[in-house]
């Protein structure tokens, strides 16, 4: 163990040059300047909401020298020109209503990408970096928040999106008898990653809803109660009863949410990912309801179930080092921003990875531990009074606060032996937290 602590304590200290210093501790102070953690090697340069014309002007830039560009692949667009230097600039013609743009580049032997998806309304093209659904949503949002759709529509619309490719089924076993006034839900949840290995939906919020009818038909007009708020145990399973309905019209169904006891996982405008059942119609007494969802990873609501497990698994382990009390909730982001922690209790994870031959964004447990340990940190200030600012593996971190940040040398040099240490720990605290849950991985 003190042989383990000590390869810790150097592999952190060995992002900057030994040496010692002796800093005001009055100039030592925490002047946060943007995210804690920020480690893209190369990404796109100001790139908008969406565009007012269909002829565009694209930045990328490359933050790391071993990156080389490849090429450009284009969907439903073309290039009309391109500019290689230390950035790759080119423009971007956009022919039709839903199109994409893809840049791969070499790192160290690894082929990266970018892909920027858009989407046409009302002459204006919407972008996205997750996802031609996630494209097609943000038009949703726009016309929401200009008051073109009603904020039902909205969640409607949006949901329809991120839902259409997943099976939507329900079974409902009936007994002869009617002994038994209750019904039984089972429900068992499941997600499948990229390599085609199934996992089980451990603590996941569920809604059981029932729904009642006040016509004679399986139609509007309707009312529904939320019945109970459960979570699947660490088999993905909950076994629910309740009560038979007595109505005449009334079904039943279930809400997944992308959320645990204090984690969730949201788009990038803050929008609960969740999935919604098929409903079980004017069910008989004494049935049982059975619903099985597996979500793979074609879809941005599977994707989002995934790294909702995994923040919670990082939860687990800060409770553990918390005397087994939760700390504050925290929320992730997935969309199109870079793998950071911005010190309000939210993380935001990039869809893809272009960090060489890593897994992809949304499959990174280490990197989701990692931004989680930063949530840590900001809960215990105690653990790493850490400054922020730029940081890329294999640089010196006090460099980047001389030539960046302009800071003195002394005090840069104090500034990146923190940084160094608040990383380091970060990256321990994505290990840790996966083997203390190692047992139901």
């Amino acid at each position: 163990m003190k042989k383990l602590f000590s390869l810790f304590i150097f592999l952190c200290l060995g992002l900057i040059n030994f040496a010692t210093i002796q800093a005001n501790p009055d100039d030592i102070i925490i002047d946060y300047e943007g995210p804690i953690c920020c480690e893209e090697i190369a990404e796109y340069n100001g790139l908008k909401d969406y565009y007012e014309y269909n002829e565009i002007s694209l930045e990328y830039i490359f933050k790391n020298s071993n990156v080389k560009f490849s090429n450009i692949e284009t969907n439903g667009g073309k290039l009309t020109d391109v500019l290689v230097d230390n950035t790759l600039t080119f423009n971007f013609l956009i022919e039709s209503k839903n199109s994409s743009v893809e840049v791969k580049s070499d790192y160290n032997g690894n082929i990266i990408q970018d892909t920027i998806y858009f989407s046409e309304y009302d002459g204006k093209y919407f972008t996205s970096c997750v996802s031609e659904v996630q494209a097609k949503r943000e038009v949703l949002f726009y016309q929401l928040e200009n008051g073109i759709i009603s904020e039902s529509e909205y969640e409607a619309l949006s949901y329809a999106l991120i839902a259409q490719d997943i099976p939507n089924e329900v079974y409902v076993e009936s007994y002869a008898q009617t002994i038994n006034p209750t019904t039984t839900m089972d429900i068992v949840l499941q997600w499948e990653d990229d390599w085609g290995a199934k996992h089980t939906l451990n603590y996941t919020k569920v809604e059981v809803i029932k729904r009642v009818y006040f016509g004679e038909t399986l139609d509007y007009p309707y009312y529904e109660t939320v019945m109970d708020t459960l979570y699947s145990d660490k088999n993905g399973h909950i076994s629910y009863t309740f009560d038979s309905a007595i109505e005449e019209s009334y079904g039943y169904y279930i809400k997944v949410y992308a959320v645990s006891v204090n984690t969730n996982a949201v788009d990038n405008n803050k929008n609960q990912y969740y999935y919604e059942s098929a409903i079980a119609h004017n069910v008989p007494t004494g049935s049982t309801i059975y619903f099985n969802y597996t979500f793979d990873m074609d879809t941005d609501l599977g994707r989002a179930f995934q790294l909702s497990q995994a923040l919670y698994y990082a939860s687990q382990y800060a409770k553990y080092l918390n005397n087994r009390v939760d700390i504050q909730n925290c929320t992730l982001c997935y969309g199109d921003k870079g793998a950071y922690y911005d010190r309000n209790s939210c993380i935001y994870i990039k869809a893809i990875s272009n960090t060489g031959n890593y897994p992809q964004g949304y499959a990174d447990w280490d990197v989701v531990g990692h931004e989680y340990g930063h949530h840590v940190q900001a809960c215990f200030p105690e653990i790493a009074n850490n400054p922020g600012g730029q940081h890329v593996v294999n640089t010196n971190n006090a460099d980047y606060q001389y030539s960046i940040n302009k800071y003195e040398k002394k005090y840069a040099k104090d500034r990146g032996m923190r940084l160094s240490w608040a990383e380091g720990w970060a990256t321990y605290f994505g290990q840790m937290m996966q083997q203390y849950s190692s047992s139901e991985l």
